[in-house]
């Protein structure tokens, strides 16, 4: 895979909107348009961590990753889920009660709490640290 300066969208008010290298590949890896060798080794196993899934409740909320780009993390039943925009929704497994990954690719979610135990950013580990305040 290529990495690329930036990619050109347009908003659906048709203003141009401009994602910096980072958010793209990371748009590409997720939305499974980059075969690379993270991509090929993203189905292989992992047991996930026994959490309890009352925690799940301060995780959820969205993250700004880069402008117009958003991971938004949600809660069903016992079950966390990450979408970033204008992808699928798709189920994050505990590797500890801060750290996550995903099965569709080789990527990791770690959680970051503040001094008073509030969660103020996520990181998304894939090619890369990339730091995503929470922002809802």
């Amino acid at each position: 895979m290529q990495f690329i300066d930036f990619i050109l969208v347009r908003r659906s008010s048709g203003a141009p909107v401009r994602i910096v290298c980072a958010a793209a590949s990371i748009i590409m890896l997720l939305s499974g348009m980059a075969d690379t060798p993270d991509a090929q080794t993203a189905g292989t196993s992992r047991t996930p961590a026994t959490v309890d899934p009352k925690i799940y409740g301060v995780y959820v909320g969205q993250y700004e990753l880069a402008p117009d780009f958003i991971l938004t993390i949600s809660r069903e039943n016992n079950r966390l889920f990450a979408q970033a925009t204008g992808q699928e929704k798709a189920e994050i497994f505990p590797e500890s009660p801060e750290k996550f990954y995903y099965t569709i690719v080789d990527a990791q979610i770690t959680f970051v709490k503040n001094d008073k135990g509030v969660v103020t950013e996520l990181v998304l580990h894939q090619r890369g640290d990339h730091h995503a305040g929470k922002i809802k």
